[in-house]
């Protein structure tokens, strides 16, 4: 394989390129690893490179031959120039190591050698690119041996070469002065003012011409300050500085070419952002950001010089002091960078905000300087289009936010919620918002779209639990929200600090909606809040995993609750916006007490069940600010409910479990058509999830068989009028309220059949659509159970009978219910096993019989023509369990050609593929498995390629998918270096396009060429001449299409009035009345008229009639020219 790999390797290089191996005393030829890694070393894989590198040191330290030594210096050395850029890369690579550990090799004389063996001056002209690189890379391997700096002359050399590499651009772009810089940044006092400064001293005096050498003097200066001093700065730029009036039209330009260079990079330019620097040190910072940026940058049309702008914006804020930070965000350049903003919502665009944020992302998390945080976060939220803040209010940006400048920012943000102070943002409007009148926003607006971006700002604040913050803080924020969402000011008073500071403007009915709706949303984070803070009670509640509480074990709601009820009570200070009722009043009175009466035995005894209850009343209590009505009757209702419930309890002599009774009651409360009742529900299903038992999952299902009485599936509340009436809105709302339902179910220990063997439309509808969250939530949660002790036989015959279901259905979606279900039973029975033993052992499962299950599934999936199973729920299976994979692959393996259909073949290819790439399935298999795994997939493919036609749709795809698999296995071996045959598979390969059908552009014919390069054949570019040969059969084809659609000779109408002309006679002139007729019917007679041959005369009449007329109005316009 490596002579075959090295002979089709040797047909695509350049013959005069590759060096000729001379070995006079036979030393190489006994050593056949030796060259192997020159040849790897060239490989395209980095990888292969690296590790080539590292073998050839070892053995040549190993080895202690000066031969060996000498021939990789010099095998080295040749290579620099090679056609490809990896191959290049990765011989200055070694040439560098090879330096770094022999230092007896002399840098000297390896530099000679370098430029004797890619000479410039002799080489073809062909050759000249191979030579520049190769001078290039050799002086960049010297750099990277990290001995240049030992010896001063070579290191002048190497800069003098570099130098004169500069002509050829074309080719090097601006590699030899970056090289120089690196080589400056390396490099002594003593030795540049000693060895480089003389002979840079053309470049630094050229330093304002090109962005390059501007750099170079800019590194310089930065690195030796007391060599370039204004004296000798004087003598090379003219002026003592660099950021000067006079010298800040060619700095400009210099930074025009820049952004133009990085155009397709999008990266800043070094030399902008050392320019930066340099003005900094020589305090003309404000000078240069308005000459250079505003003036210059931002004067071109958007592109290039506008994104360096807002990159040099970025990447200077950590180098800004707190005033010049305040000047770069209040300036055109951040006005400039909002208008982009808007500019680039359009999907074709190019977007720089992900760049600025990360810049601003970077500056925070790298900053400890909290007023300086502040600035910036201020910065960019003053930068507003028409009141409304340009950057999202949910930026991640805060995340690094220190704790003191957030809670400035908070306050900040408040303050300017009550009073906007608009004339201080940097406010601005595109072009077309100016042009158009009416999309002027009033002063009013802008309030208004101000304060909705705020109030949206906090709650994401609150909500994001990745932005560190403490208690007071939120409760401050929700207390804000809460506040100005309902309750308005009548009298300022200190014990409500909401009510000190006075709305300039007031908030109107659509902005007061959009902060109720941030309210609730707001309530969801805090429900979903870890305990904050470092202090033991809240560390040991974040080990339990209990959300929704503070650090006191007080829920967040609770606080807000109570919080309202002081609102309420200080009528005379404040006002509500939707004033209560009395017995709405009564209610949200009563509902506090139910809540303190749970409360109080919480205390006494620590329970789940007490808090769901808690969290129940409360969520439904705090509606009644928004649905005052609908909150009330849900309150009456709920408080009936476990009434009744706890009258259940009482009666019976076995009491039922607390989440029974809690499942019962919102079950009964999702028979009202109500989205306010469902978002309650959510809330409480997801705290109760963990403690679902048997019974209580049993009510869930029992609504979702249609078989049983509706009036079981929950606790009645009122007498049998209400019954009809709720059973009637059931019936309306019930496949919606099922699946509201079915979402709840988040945990679950087993699954049984929900429904009957015979199901209907209506439960297949449902279950389509639930199969997803089933699916997700359920079977890939962490959490699970765990306890199968004793009822593993239960469990295995549960799985058999949900794969058998799953097989007999027809529609794949409910078979992925069933199919998601069973996975679900298997990670049951494999429990919990250790990290270093998970992929082997399985637990309490029972393997044999499980595969049995499982394979025989995946025959009827491969083999059948209608099976429900998918491709997809296999693959699932193999890579979640690894073992299981093992032992199926060989089903696979046989139907890539054994498959009952095309799509079959195809979807085993897939499987194949994705267990090959799978790590954990590589582990579990020895090398000797793992190379009979890859032969037998190798025979099975060339057995697939014969005889095969790419004529419809459904082989094309099956052939991509086999193609695929073909691409890893052959790379597989390659890189593996696997004892596998694929000779036949090659040449089977190549018979596919024996008549060159693959050479038209599509993914078949691209995922085929790229499967053919991996055998170092590639694809054929087409002639020109083709494009001849298809214009004449375009003609051909085109003629032939001109004899259709003739009419009969009987049918033809006959010009009476049209002379006979003969031969070498002219035309007489048309009357103006029949020209236009003649005209009008020119093309329809010519195509009637072109097949016809007992008409030559009146076709060569006409003819020659067009050419006179043509000859006519040349000459009169002739002679009109002429007068």
């Amino acid at each position: 394989i490596v002579a075959v790999m090295q002979t089709n390797m040797g047909e695509l290089e350049d013959s005069t390129v590759r060096p000729k191996v001379t070995d006079a005393k036979g030393i190489l030829k006994q050593n056949r690893q030796f060259l192997d890694y020159f040849w790897d070393i060239a490989k395209p894989e980095r990888e292969i490179r690296l590790k080539a590198i590292e073998d050839l040191i070892e053995h040549l330290k190993q080895s202690e031959k000066p031969d060996e030594l000498k021939y990789s210096l010099k095998r080295l050395v040749d290579g620099l120039s090679h056609t490809r850029e990896d191959a290049r890369s990765g011989y200055s690579v070694a040439l560098a190591q090879l330096l770094s550990v022999f230092e007896e090799i002399s840098l000297k004389s390896t530099l000679d050698s370098v430029k004797e063996k890619h000479n410039l001056q002799k080489a073809k002209k062909k050759l000249i690119r191979n030579a520049a690189f190769g001078n290039f890379f050799g002086v960049l391997a010297l750099s990277q041996s990290t001995r240049l700096h030992k010896e001063p002359q070579v290191m002048l050399e190497c800069v003098q070469l570099l130098q004169s590499l500069s002509r050829y651009r074309e080719h090097l772009r601006d590699l030899p002065r970056k090289t120089m810089v690196d080589i400056l940044s390396e490099t002594s006092k003593e030795v540049f003012e000693e060895v480089l400064l003389s002979a840079l001293q053309s470049d630094l005096t050229s330093a304002l011409n090109t962005p390059e050498q501007l750099e170079l003097l800019l590194v310089a200066m930065q690195k030796f300050p007391s060599a370039l001093k204004p004296k000798k700065l004087k003598k090379l730029l003219g002026t003592t500085a660099v950021i000067t009036k006079e010298n800040m039209p060619k700095l400009v330009e210099v930074l025009k070419t820049a952004a133009r260079s990085v155009k397709k990079d999008n990266i800043l330019p070094p030399v902008a952002f050392d320019l930066v620097q340099a003005s900094l040190r020589e305090d003309n910072f404000e000078m240069f950001w308005n000459e250079a940026i505003i003036k210059g940058m931002l004067s071109e049309m958007p592109g290039p010089t506008h994104y360096l702008g807002f990159r040099l914006l970025g990447a200077s804020l950590p180098l800004l002091s707190v005033p010049e930070l305040e000047f770069v965000l209040s300036g055109d350049v951040m006005r400039y960078y909002g208008q982009h903003m808007l500019s680039a919502q359009l999907a074709y665009r190019f977007k720089f905000a992900p760049e600025m944020e990360k810049y601003v992302s970077e500056f925070m998390q790298g900053c400890p300087d909290a007023d300086k945080q502040l600035v910036v976060a201020l910065g960019f939220t003053q930068l507003t289009n028409q009141g409304y803040p340009v950057v999202p209010s949910s930026g991640k940006v805060l995340e690094h936010m220190d704790l003191c400048a957030l809670q400035q920012y908070v306050e900040w943000l408040m303050k300017a919620f009550c009073k906007p102070q608009l004339e201080k943002c940097l406010d601005f409007s595109t072009r077309r918002q100016k042009g158009n009148q009416e999309s002027e926003v009033e002063s009013d607006g802008c309030v208004a779209r101000f304060r909705k971006w705020i109030v949206q700002r906090l709650s994401f604040i609150v909500e994001n639990h990745q932005i560190k913050k403490e208690e007071g803080l939120v409760m401050k924020m929700a207390r804000f929200i809460f506040f100005h969402a309902f309750f308005d000011v009548k009298k300022p008073t200190p014990e409500i600090p909401e009510t000190v500071q006075a709305l300039s403007v007031p908030i109107d009915q659509q902005t007061r909606a959009t902060i109720s709706s941030a309210f609730y949303s707001l309530l969801q984070g805090l429900n979903s809040m870890a305990a904050l803070g470092d202090s033991p009670e809240a560390e040991r509640l974040n080990s339990r995993r209990v959300l929704g509480v503070k650090a006191d074990g007080s829920m967040w709601i609770y606080c807000v609750v109570q919080y309202a009820t002081t609102l309420l009570n200080q009528s005379k200070r404040v006002q509500s916006v939707q004033t209560l009722s009395p017995e709405q009043r009564q209610g949200w009175d009563s509902m506090l007490e139910s809540v303190e009466a749970l409360r109080k035995k919480a205390k006494k005894s620590s329970s789940p069940e007490h808090t769901a209850f808690q969290h129940l009343f409360l969520l439904v209590g705090i509606q009644m600010f928004k649905a005052p009505d609908e909150s009330l009757e849900l309150l009456n209702d709920l408080r009936t409910c476990v009434e009744k419930a706890q009258a259940k309890k009482s009666k019976k002599k076995k009491e039922p479990h607390w989440v029974e009774v809690v499942v019962e009651i919102l079950l009964s409360l999702l028979s009202q058509p109500s989205r306010l009742i469902r978002s309650v529900c959510k809330a409480v299903f997801s705290r109760i999830c963990p403690h679902l038992t048997q019974e209580a999952l049993s009510s869930i299902l029992n609504v979702l068989d249609p078989n049983k009485d509706e009036d079981e599936s929950g606790v009645m509340v009122t007498d049998e009028k209400e019954k009809e009436k709720k059973r009637k809105r059931k019936e309306e709302d019930k496949q919606d309220d099922e699946e509201n339902v079915k979402r709840r179910i988040s945990k679950m220990i087993v699954i049984e059949n929900g429904m009957s063997s015979e199901t209907s439309q209506q439960e297949q509808d449902f279950l389509r659509r639930a199969a997803d969250i089933f699916r997700n939530r359920l079977c890939r949660a962490k959490y699970y159970c765990r306890e199968t002790d004793g009822r593993e036989a239960e469990l295995h015959e549960m799985l058999d009978r949900l794969i058998g279901r799953a097989q007999k259905l027809t529609d794949w979606s409910v078979s992925l219910y069933y199919f998601s279900a069973a996975l679900y039973v298997l990670k049951v029975l494999r429990g919990v096993v250790s990290e270093q033993d998970s992929l082997r052992l399985m637990g309490k499962v029972d393997v044999e019989r499980v595969t049995t299950c499982f394979k025989n599934a995946l025959t009827s999936f491969l083999t059948k023509r209608k099976s429900p199973l998918t491709g997809a729920m296999f693959i699932d299976l193999f890579s979640r369990f690894p073992v299981l994979c093992v032992n199926m692959l060989d089903t696979a393996v046989e139907n890539i050609t054994a498959g009952v259909r095309e799509h079959q073949q195809g979807q085993a290819c897939l499987m194949v593929l994705r267990a090959l790439q799978s790590k954990d399935v590589k582990n579990l298999m020895s090398d000797a498995q793992g190379t009979e795994l890859h032969q037998k997939v190798v025979d099975q493919l060339t057995k697939s390629f014969e005889d095969v036609q790419s004529k419809n749709k459904t082989v094309r795809e099956k052939i991509v998918k086999v193609l695929e698999l073909c691409q890893h296995l052959v790379r597989s071996v390659h890189n593996q270096k696997m004892p596998v045959n694929l000779e036949l598979l090659q040449k089977v390969l190549k018979s596919i396009n024996s008549e060159g059908s693959l050479q038209k552009p599509g993914q078949l014919e691209d995922m085929y060429w790229s499967v053919m390069k991996l055998f170092y054949i590639l694809k054929p570019k087409l002639e020109k001449v083709k494009k001849v040969v298809e214009a004449e059969q375009t003609e051909e084809t085109t003629k032939k299409k001109k004899k259709k659609g003739f009419l009969p000779e009987t049918k033809k109408r006959k010009n009476r009035k049209k002379p006979t002309v003969l031969e070498g006679k002219e035309t007489p002139e048309t009357p103006e009345g029949a020209s236009g007729e003649k005209k009008k019917n020119k093309k329809r007679k010519q195509q009637g008229g072109e097949g016809t041959q007992n008409q030559p005369a009146t076709k060569k009449a006409k003819t020659q009639q067009q050419q006179n007329k043509k000859k006519q109005k040349k000459g009169g316009q002739q002679e009109a020219d002429g007068k």
